[in-house]
């Protein structure tokens, strides 16, 4: 059984059906929804928002539908909501923007039926459609990839696994995790507008964070499993907090979002130290750690995700910067 939280903001009605249309789809049958919708009760979208959402509710007793409480802050609190009013050992996560292809949990619980016990985070690869923008030549273009399926370098000690969440975490979309884990840490921090969902899969790896002087040796409370599948589509479009599409930096200074990072790091980075790859070099089988180095960096940098699938040649980095260093 799947308790599956879909927050909704603000969300076109005619994606929530599309959303929700895909949990019935699924091939795994075994699950609950619960929405938590925290759109504003004067805001034009309201009603319509209510309205599909109530018709799920009607039509299957599955579906539950809540609005967000006062007293739960943003898209954290809102998920924290949705995982107290459910029960099942397994969260499910999906943003009312995004949908499922019919395979999704079917891939999830060929991982449980191999292992139950050391998987705490898992999840599946999604595709996804980015508008480009040519300052230069003011035109725009559409550019299909896939988010969320990385190469084997990662997976080869716990530390890198951790580690890679912080430059690439999966979409939150297409993400399960154990339930004992999410109440231990107590679900989402909802001071956290921005990477509250990396900062979440993080604490469940290793409770409340770790400190400098715990890198080495890691000892993670579990495991992080990437199925080799691609489970479902991630919207992106120009509500989005942040993407890689239509936003500017024109945008995301006039909203604050800049702001919201800088608020966010100092959290992250207290939470979850950040040693430089030079580190593990000297401190690591320098084996495991190149292959990493090699998968990482240039993504943290800021070098576009679909590289990851491609593989990186003439490597070119300071391994004594840490990882998320602007350059």
């Amino acid at each position: 059984m799947f308790d599956i939280v879909i927050p909704i903001y603000r969300v076109r009605p005619e994606w929530i059906g599309e959303c929700l249309d895909s949990v019935i789809a699924q091939k795994i049958q075994q699950w609950q929804v619960f929405i938590v919708d925290g759109t504003p009760s004067d805001d034009e979208t309201a009603d319509a928002i209510a309205t599909v959402c109530q018709n799920y509710v009607t039509s299957d007793e599955r579906f539950h539908y809540f609005r967000q409480d006062a007293d739960r802050e943003g898209v954290g609190g809102a998920r924290n909501q949705g995982i107290a009013a459910g029960n099942s050992p397994w969260v499910a996560f999906l943003d009312a923007d995004d949908y499922w292809y019919p395979d999704h949990l079917a891939f999830i619980q060929e991982v449980l039926d191999e292992d139950r016990e050391k998987p705490l985070v898992i999840y599946t690869a999604a595709d996804t459609h980015i508008e480009l923008e040519s300052l230069k030549e003011g035109t725009t273009s559409m550019w299909e990839t896939v988010i969320g399926h990385y190469s084997e370098a990662w997976r080869v000690h716990p530390i890198h696994s951790y580690f890679r969440l912080m430059g690439m975490p999966p979409i939150t979309s297409q993400v399960v995790v154990r339930r004992d884990r999410l109440e231990a840490i107590g679900g989402f921090d909802s001071r956290l507008a921005i990477v509250e969902d990396t900062d979440c899969w993080m604490r469940v790896l290793v409770q409340h964070g770790i400190s400098q002087d715990e890198l080495l040796p890691f000892e993670p409370l579990g495991e992080i499993v990437q199925c080799d599948a691609v489970g479902g589509y991630h919207r992106l479009h120009e509500a989005n907090t942040t993407n890689a599409g239509p936003q500017t930096a024109a945008k995301y200074a006039s909203e604050g979002i800049w702001a919201k990072f800088k608020e966010a790091g100092e959290i992250i980075k207290a939470r979850h130290p950040r040693p430089t790859p030079q580190f593990l070099i000297e401190n690591t089988d320098f084996e495991l750690a190149e292959g990493y180095v090699e998968w990482l960096v240039p993504v943290t940098g800021g070098v576009n995700r679909p590289q990851t699938l491609k593989g990186l040649e003439d490597l070119d980095y300071d391994l004594s910067k840490p990882w998320f260093a602007p350059h």
